[in-house]
């Protein structure tokens, strides 16, 4: 704060000593380390408050983002996010309709004009359970 070097500190010495007096120069000193102490200890004691009030400010920002969060539909906000326009969400409400309106029966799915049912299910391809081997074309002698 006050650059004050060696020099300069002589030179404050050497004026207060002919202003002042060395009769009284060791009463002002004892003063003024008092008044440094208490100008010292208000400062200490604003920067605490200060850094209450920043904590309380911290503190406030986080107990608001935390709201925020809470008020946060997140399923509303993948929605968005996936299906901006809803287009997908109409056709998924179309196919539970049609399932609804037929039950029992696999509703149609429309793709490219390829109007055939499609089961939910695929077909296993057939298995050989047979416990022969093939024979070679080549017959090894």
């Amino acid at each position: 704060m006050f650059d004050f070097g060696w020099t300069e500190l002589a030179v404050i010495g050497v004026v207060a000593l002919l202003i002042i007096g060395p009769k009284d120069l060791p009463k002002v000193l004892r003063t003024m380390g008092q008044w440094s102490r208490r100008l010292r200890s208000l400062a200490r004691e604003f920067q605490g408050h200060v850094d209450d009030v920043i904590r309380e400010a911290e503190l406030e920002d986080v107990r608001d983002g935390v709201n925020k969060v809470r008020r946060t539909n997140v399923g509303q906000s993948l929605n968005k996010l996936v299906d901006p326009d809803g287009r997908v969400a109409r056709e998924l409400d179309d196919v539970e309709r049609s399932a609804r309106a037929r039950p029992g029966k696999t509703p149609r799915l429309e793709k490219d004009g390829d109007t055939s049912p499609r089961s939910e299910t695929p077909q296993a391809a057939p298995v050989n359970t047979s416990k022969k081997t093939p024979k070679s074309t080549t017959d090894e002698d």
